[in-house]
C-alpha cells in the first residue's frame, strides 16, 4: 500500500485535465444549466477512475517507460485535436464528427494537413515528454499496489461509465473531454455496426420516383445553374462589401443585366442536406423519392442535361442527388484531374470542359449546373493568378476573398463562352451558394453549426437575356427584397423552362416560385443537423432558432435588420404569448416536415 503523502502524483493528471478543459471552454461551461454542472463535475471522478485505472495496468507490465510515453503521446494527439475541432466549430466532437471522418476521410485528411503549423509539432512534442513523465511517475508510485485495489477501482471506473452510457449521448457537450470522446466513438461505432446509418448514408439515398407523363414541349431558354461553395454574402462587393471582391459581377448589375435578390436564404448548412432541398423543392431531413429539377426537365421539356462540378462525390454520396437524368455527370473522381483543393480539382479547370459540353449540345435546349469548390476552406486559389488580397495566410478572410475574386473571374469566362457560342441571349443563368461560411462570428468558423447570417445569408442573382419579356423580368423584380430560400428556385426553374402551373405542383410543400407574388410574411425554415442540432424560421425581419442538447433547449430570436449581428437576443423581452406564438409557428414546420420525411 502506498503511503498517502508520496501518493498525490497519480491524481496530477486527471487534475490537468479537468483544469484544462474548464479554462479553456469557460465560455460554453459558464451557461449550461444546473444538470450541465452536474455532469461536468461528475467528469472529476470519471477522469480519476480511468486514467489511476490505466496507470495500474502499466504498473502491471514490464514496459512502463514505453507505454508512458505511448499513452501520453496518445493523450496529447487527442487533446490537441479534441481543442482544434472545438476552437474551429464550438463543440467537441460527437458522433456526427466521427461520421465525417469515416465517410469522408480525404476531406478530413486535407483538412488536418492544412491546418497544421510548426509549433503544432513542438506543443506535441512538450506534451507527450511532460504527460509521459507523469504518467511513469504515477504507474511507479502505484507499482505495489495489490491486484485487489486496481480491480475494485477498475470496477468503480465501469460503474461510472455505466451512468455516462445512458447520459453523455443525450447532453454531450457537458461532459469534459475523455467521456465524452470515448463515448462519442461508443455510439458511432454502434451505430454503424448496429444500428441505422447516421446521417442516412451519408444524408442522400437512391432515390425512385414516378413523374406525371405530359407532351413534350421544348423551352424558350436554357437554364443554367451556377452553384458555388460556402460563398457567403457578405464578401461580396456587388452585395456591398468594401473590397472589389466581383467586378464582373459588378459590371453586369451595372448593365442591368442581373436581377439581385437581397434577402436569400440557404435551409441548411450543408451541401447535403442545401441542395438536395434545392433540387426538389422539399423540405426535409431526408432525400425524397420525388422527381428533381433534372427530372422534370428531361421528362416535360425533352432538355439536354449536364453536371460539371469540381468536387468529389462518390466519398459522400453527393452523386445520389444528381443519379438520374444527366446526360453529362463529371466530378473530380470522373475527371481524371487531381485533387486541388479540399476534396475538388481545380475550379480553372470547370471551363474547358464546359465548352466541350457546349460543342455536344448542338440545338438542343440544355438545362445544367456547374459546381465551384475553390471557396470552400483551405481557400485555394491559382498560382497562376494576381488576386493579391494580402496577406493570403491559411484560414485568412485574405483567402476566402481570393478566391471569390478568382471565382468571379471563371464566371466571367463562362459568359464569354456561351457568347461565342451564341448562346447566351439564349440562356437565363442563376448564381447561388449551397451555404454561407463563418469566420469567427459566434464564436465559430467554417459552417455545419449554426443558422446565424454567415451561414445561412447567401447570394442570389438571376442573369435574364435580352429576349426575356420585360413582363416576367418585372415579376422577377417585385420580390427582389422579399424573404426568399432555396426552396424557391424549383419552382422558379420550372416556370422557366415553361410549366405556368409550377406553383400548383403536388410535389411543392412551401417554396414559390419567384415569377409569382410572395407573401411577404411567409415563413422561411431552416435546420443545421451536422455539429450542432437547431432548426429555425425566418419571418419578416425576425429569425427565430431552437438548438437542442439533449433535453435541454436554447431559443433566440433576432431582428436582422435592426441587429444584422445577431448580438442581441429579443426572447428574454418576449411575453409568454409571444415565445408560445412562435414556438408554434416552429412546431407547424416541424411536423409538415416529419409527414414528408415518414413518408419516404
Amino acid at each position: 500500500m502506498i503511503r498517502p503523502k508520496t501518493s498525490y502524483i497519480i491524481y496530477l493528471l486527471p487534475a490537468l485535465f479537468y483544469l484544462t478543459d474548464f479554462l479553456i471552454r469557460w465560455k460554453f461551461l459558464s451557461l449550461i444549466d444546473s444538470k450541465g454542472i452536474l455532469n461536468f463535475s461528475i467528469s472529476i471522478i470519471f477522469e480519476l477512475a480511468f486514467y489511476i485505472s490505466i496507470f495500474f495496468l502499466i504498473s502491471r507490465t514490464s514496459y512502463q517507460k514505453l507505454l508512458s510515453i505511448s499513452f501520453g503521446l496518445m493523450i496529447a494527439l487527442l487533446q490537441l485535436i479534441v481543442y482544434s475541432h472545438y476552437l474551429y466549430f464550438g463543440v467537441l466532437p460527437n458522433n456526427y464528427s466521427l461520421w465525417f471522418l469515416a465517410n469522408q476521410f480525404v476531406n478530413t485528411i486535407s483538412l488536418l494537413l492544412n491546418s497544421i503549423e510548426w509549433w503544432h509539432f513542438i506543443v506535441l512534442v512538450f506534451l507527450t515528454i511532460f504527460y509521459g513523465l507523469i504518467i511513469l511517475k504515477s504507474v511507479r508510485k502505484i507499482t505495489n499496489w495489490k491486484f485487489r485495489k486496481g480491480l475494485v477501482l477498475i470496477i468503480a471506473s465501469f460503474v461510472v461509465i455505466l451512468f455516462f452510457n445512458n447520459n453523455v449521448k443525450f447532453y454531450t457537450q457537458s461532459y469534459s473531454v475523455t467521456p465524452a470522446t470515448i463515448f462519442a466513438i461508443k455510439y458511432f461505432t454502434s451505430e454503424l455496426f448496429f444500428g441505422k446509418s447516421i446521417l442516412g448514408n451519408s444524408g442522400f439515398i437512391q432515390r425512385n420516383f414516378d413523374i406525371e407523363e405530359k407532351i413534350i414541349i421544348p423551352p424558350k431558354y436554357n437554364v443554367l445553374i451556377l452553384l458555388s461553395e460556402s460563398l457567403r454574402k457578405k464578401n461580396l462587393h456587388c452585395y456591398g462589401y468594401e473590397r472589389e471582391t466581383t467586378p464582373f459581377l459588378d459590371s453586369l448589375l451595372k448593365e442591368n443585366k442581373l436581377i439581385k435578390f437581397e434577402n436569400h436564404t440557404s435551409n441548411a448548412v450543408s451541401t447535403q442536406f442545401s441542395v438536395p432541398i434545392m433540387m426538389s423543392g422539399i423540405f426535409s431531413f431526408r432525400k425524397v423519392n420525388t422527381p428533381y429539377l433534372q427530372d422534370f426537365s428531361k421528362h416535360w421539356f425533352g432538355t439536354t442535361n449536364f453536371l460539371i462540378s469540381s468536387q468529389l462525390m462518390a466519398r459522400n454520396s453527393i452523386e445520389k442527388v444528381y443519379n438520374t437524368s444527366f446526360d453529362t455527370f463529371i466530378c473530380q473522381e470522373r475527371s481524371g484531374l487531381p485533387i486541388y483543393n479540399d476534396m475538388a480539382f481545380n475550379d480553372n479547370e470547370l471551363l474547358p470542359t464546359f465548352k466541350n459540353e457546349l460543342s455536344k449540345i448542338k440545338k438542343n435546349k440544355f438545362f445544367g449546373i456547374i459546381g465551384f469548390n475553390n471557396t470552400h476552406y483551405p481557400y485555394t486559389t491559382s498560382a497562376m493568378s494576381n488576386l493579391e488580397f494580402n496577406p493570403s495566410t491559411l484560414r485568412s478572410v485574405n483567402a476566402y476573398d481570393n478566391t471569390i475574386l478568382e471565382q468571379d473571374e471563371i464566371i466571367k469566362k463562362i459568359f464569354i463562352t456561351l457568347e461565342q457560342n451564341k448562346l447566351l441571349d439564349s440562356t437565363i443563368i442563376i448564381f447561388t451558394s449551397d451555404h454561407g461560411e463563418a469566420f469567427g462570428e459566434h464564436n465559430h468558423s467554417g459552417h455545419l453549426k449554426s443558422l446565424y447570417e454567415e451561414e445561412i445569408n447567401i447570394p442570389l442573382l438571376i442573369y435574364t437575356p435580352t429576349s426575356f419579356p420585360k413582363k416576367l423580368k418585372e415579376r422577377l423584380m417585385q420580390n427582389i427584397y422579399t424573404n426568399t430560400s432555396h426552396l424557391d428556385i424549383f419552382p422558379t426553374v420550372l416556370e422557366f423552362l415553361g410549366n405556368s402551373d409550377s406553383i400548383k405542383l403536388k410535389y411543392l410543400q412551401t417554396g414559390n416560385s419567384l415569377l409569382q407574388p410572395i407573401n411577404k410574411q411567409r415563413n422561411i425554415p431552416m435546420f443545421v443537423l451536422d455539429i450542432s442540432n437547431s432548426e429555425g424560421l425566418i419571418e419578416g425581419n425576425f429569425k427565430y432558432i431552437e438548438t437542442k442538447d439533449g433535453s435541454h433547449i436554447s431559443q433566440e430570436l433576432f431582428n436582422t435588420k435592426s441587429d444584422p449581428k445577431e448580438l442581441n437576443n429579443l426572447w428574454k423581452k418576449l411575453t409568454q404569448k409571444e415565445k408560445s406564438d412562435w414556438i408554434n409557428k416552429l412546431e407547424k414546420i416541424r411536423i409538415a416536415r416529419l409527414t414528408i420525411d415518414n413518408e419516404n
